[in-house]
């Protein structure tokens, strides 16, 4: 209660105004005694503590169908999400969410069956939401989350391609900021100095 009078609700609003992802804090509170300031660490904890550590503190394993590893488990995650964000897509019917999700494991080298894995989005993991026939993010950070995982662990060539498409919703989300936060070195050296360089250029400094 006195870090939410302090900076958290502010910091966190969105997440304080779902009663889904609120619950989601409080596992991750619980787990960690914290909230990191650092949204990139903070949605690394919640992931996790909604995969496997909120089960396993009360001795307790949630039953999942695919079985998937947490690490296999964010490899989809952020291969799915990358799709989806490139494509401008936060919810999907049923048809569109089987191709994405086929898409993203065959990215992901990882195979499952696709009904299971959905059926685990939706309860083990809480990542997606499914609304009448439509599917969609929890919230929509998450993708841009595991977009920027994504954009990390990509090669050198994949990464300069994904940081300009990235960069073209810089003043809308926080994917680029996230990924900043992963891996300060690799933005300012793929993003902000070649855009500084370009800028003296054109001006003639």
């Amino acid at each position: 209660i006195k870090e939410l009078k302090s900076e958290l609700y502010d910091s966190h609003r969105s997440f304080f105004e779902n009663p889904l992802l609120l619950s989601i804090m409080l596992i991750t509170y619980r787990d960690s005694a914290s909230i990191p300031s650092e949204l990139h660490n903070f949605y690394a904890l919640a992931f996790e503590a909604l995969y496997y550590r909120h089960d396993a503190s009360k001795s307790f394993k949630r039953p999942t169908l695919t079985e998937l590893p947490v690490n296999k488990g964010k490899d989809i995650m952020s291969a799915f999400s990358l799709i989806t964000y490139l494509k401008s897509k936060t919810s999907f019917n049923k048809s569109e969410l089987i191709e994405f999700l086929n898409s993203a494991m065959k990215l992901s080298d990882c195979e499952c069956g696709i009904n299971d894995l959905i059926t685990d989005l939706l309860r083990a993991f809480c990542m997606l939401l499914k609304d009448g026939t439509v599917y969609e993010y929890t919230h929509r950070s998450f993708q841009e989350y595991f977009a920027a995982c994504y954009l990390i662990s990509a090669s050198e060539q994949n990464q300069q391609k994904l940081i300009k498409q990235f960069s073209k919703k810089a003043d809308t989300d926080i994917t680029l900021q996230l990924a900043y936060g992963m891996n300060q070195k690799l933005i300012e050296e793929k993003l902000i100095v070649p855009f500084l360089d370009d800028f003296k250029n054109r001006i003639g400094y």
